[in-house]
């Protein structure tokens, strides 16, 4: 990997990335959600009425957008299409993936990942504490949870306190888990990494880092395949740095 550009957002403080089927850029933040081009061009902006912390994009079109507590929904014109009830009083929503049918939601503050219709209703929990499914549960030292979705129909998910990527299925079946703590490469060094991902269009999963922020790509099996971008890439503070990919596999880090 190698830098390929710089694309300006125009906010103080951006939280969350999305691309749009069409491969337009989206970036929320300071209670906006701003479309650009890959040049940094602005092409549309909706004011979101208060913070917001991630964004995600249906195959039809449809931006999904986490506030703290509750997901609401605009068409691609910027229309605001329904507010979703909030899941929990301790809900802290930091990610948010869209399949087909389901839209998954990353809820820091109750450890879970909460899976609903593209209508709002929720249909199941991902990642508790199961012992007789054997799930050990979502550990977050900090309100750091990321989800996507992959190609396969299966569920990446950041366990950043165990230093780890989960694997489920849509019913929230664990398939599989990868990664370690290490100070290595190979490894997610400090309290709570990885922080966020994404996956590449073959299956790969791209990972950030916080505290030594880092941006990395290990294959299917979880093994490190390459770096995309090490510290001196970043500021030393760099934290919830979001990613997302296109589909000629370029990586976009926020």
């Amino acid at each position: 990997y190698r830098p390929a550009g710089v694309i300006p957002t125009g906010l103080q403080q951006p939280r969350g990335l999305a691309l749009t089927p069409g491969g337009a850029v989206l970036v929320v933040g300071d209670g906006k959600l701003r479309q650009l081009n890959t040049a940094g061009v602005a092409e549309a902006e909706v004011s979101l009425g208060g913070p917001v912390n991630c964004v995600a994009v249906g195959p039809d079109g449809t931006r999904y957008v986490g506030r703290r507590d509750h997901v609401a929904t605009y068409d691609a014109a910027g229309r605001r299409l329904a507010q979703w009830r909030p899941p929990s009083a301790r809900s802290y929503l930091t990610s948010l993936a869209v399949s087909a049918k389901d839209v998954y939601v990353a809820d820091a503050g109750q450890r879970v990942v909460l899976r609903y219709d593209t209508q709002g209703n929720l249909l199941g929990r991902i990642g508790q504490k199961d012992p007789t499914r054997h799930i050990p549960g979502l550990v977050l030292p900090s309100p750091h949870l990321d989800v996507a979705m992959g190609a396969d129909g299966r569920l990446r998910v950041t366990n950043p306190g165990r230093r780890r990527v989960e694997v489920y299925d849509r019913d929230g079946n664990l398939k599989g888990a990868w990664g370690r703590a290490g100070q290595d490469t190979a490894g997610f060094c400090g309290c709570c990494n990885p922080t966020d991902l994404a996956l590449l269009p073959d299956g790969r999963t791209v990972t950030s880092e916080k505290g030594l922020p880092r941006v990395k790509v290990y294959d299917t099996a979880g093994a490190l395949d390459a770096v995309v971008a090490g510290p001196d890439a970043f500021a030393s503070a760099a934290a919830g740095m979001d990613l997302a990919v296109a589909a000629d596999g370029r990586v976009l880090v926020l």
